[in-house]
């Protein structure tokens, strides 16, 4: 057990592999097809892996599907209808498809299936540090409540001139102020609420317009 965990973390760990586990032998036939989809529409790697921010600030590489050009700089924020998205990277990104082979870094515990979306180190540079402290007490995860509370983002973002600025400027405080109030009172129900939210939120419009009418809340001056 490392310096981090506490005990009921190794349980969580373990079940959430276990659970990873399933996923991916269930959805490996339709990996294999995105993966094909993808290779066949930009010829490009048909993974990206990206250093990301994980559990008390060891970083980690995520992997996603492609959904970008590989000329696209890897620290910009791409927002719905952006140029370097290939075709697609637009069905993939819309429905969240293109994270499914997180399950693989859930595998290797640096994921759980439920907590904050793992962010770039340059993400996070405007928090202030008791608020990323607390953040990455978190373990990150595939989803979670901000993960389904601002799935619009993309939408909204494509409205800026600098959506990057902007992302980091007013999304990443909001994102981190909801998930340390949501998982200040954790618990396994919590936990299997988000997860089994996840897919109705996505194929929902109604819920894309009501994360659309949250964003348009928040404070963009």
């Amino acid at each position: 057990m490392s310096d981090f965990e506490r005990p009921g973390d190794a349980v969580q760990s373990g079940r959430d592999a276990l659970l990873a586990l399933l996923f991916i032998i269930v959805l490996a036939p339709v990996m294999l097809m995105i993966a094909v989809a993808i290779r066949l529409d930009s010829g490009a790697p048909v993974l990206f892996r990206q250093k990301r921010v994980g559990w008390h600030g060891r970083e980690f590489h995520i992997v996603k599907f492609r959904t970008l050009r590989v000329d696209v700089p890897e620290e910009a924020v791409t927002p719905e209808g952006a140029a370097g998205v290939t075709r697609i990277g637009r069905l993939l990104r819309r429905y969240r498809i293109d994270e499914l082979p997180q399950f693989f870094n859930v595998l290797t515990g640096r994921l759980a299936l439920v907590g904050p979306r793992p962010e770039l180190e340059v993400d996070l540079e405007e928090l202030d540090s008791d608020v990323r402290t607390r953040l990455l007490s978190i373990k990150p995860g595939v989803t979670g409540p901000a993960q389904l509370e601002f799935i619009a983002e993309d939408a909204l973002l494509a409205s800026f001139d600098n959506p990057t600025a902007v992302y980091r400027r007013v999304l990443i405080p909001a994102k981190a102020d909801l998930n340390i109030r949501e998982f200040e009172s954790r618990s396994v129900l919590n936990d299997l609420r988000w997860l089994l939210q996840t897919p109705v939120v996505l194929m929902s419009r109604q819920a894309r317009q009501r994360s659309m009418d949250r964003l348009r809340g928040l404070n963009w001056d």
